[in-house]
């Protein structure tokens, strides 16, 4: 409850001077373990950036307790980072992720997007993504689309030293 009150008092504080961060003070980090957690931390210690020297005032954790208060923020995925409030209580804050990635950092989601732009364009994907097959386990159909793979993997190990043209030929019915 008192850490509560702690942050609760921090953001009033930095609400009434948005935008005043004092240069003088540290930039504070929060750094989450996994996604090369350990190199972003090597990589700050090695710059020189956790010491102030001059104009630099340096890095310093941020109070695990109110992580919501940092400038730099590092995590393994996006889950529970709140984008409507970065950078809103007078922080310049950055984080290592984009609001709505999964749409293209996810093999199926990139290639269903791919897919979709190819056949808006008048244009088979197929010309420039090699072949792919998305399989969603939780849908009705998972027994054909798996059994479709294994007919296009035989079909493949069959042809592997024939020209990818003549193959692609041979896969154009499924």
């Amino acid at each position: 409850m008192q850490a509560r009150k702690e942050a609760l008092a921090k953001y009033s504080n930095i609400s009434k001077n948005r935008f005043k961060q004092d240069e003088r003070d540290p930039l504070k980090y929060v750094i989450k373990p996994g996604n090369n957690s350990k190199l972003i931390m090597r990589v700050l210690e090695k710059s020189g950036r956790l010491e102030p020297k001059g104009y630099n005032p340096g890095w310093e954790a941020a109070d695990d307790n109110m992580d919501s208060l940092y400038n730099f923020k590092w995590k393994p995925t996006s889950a529970g980072l709140k984008y409507d409030l970065i950078s809103k209580h007078g922080l310049k804050q950055v984080v290592n992720h984009v609001k709505g990635h999964y749409q293209i950092t996810t093999k199926d989601n990139l290639f269903l997007n791919m897919k979709s732009y190819y056949e808006s364009q008048k244009q088979n994907v197929f010309d420039i993504v090699p072949l792919t097959i998305v399989i969603d386990y939780l849908k009705d159909d998972v027994g054909e689309k798996m059994e479709t793979f294994m007919h296009l993997h035989k079909l493949i190990e069959k042809n592997i030293n024939e020209d990818f043209e003549e193959i692609n030929k041979k896969m154009a019915h499924f």
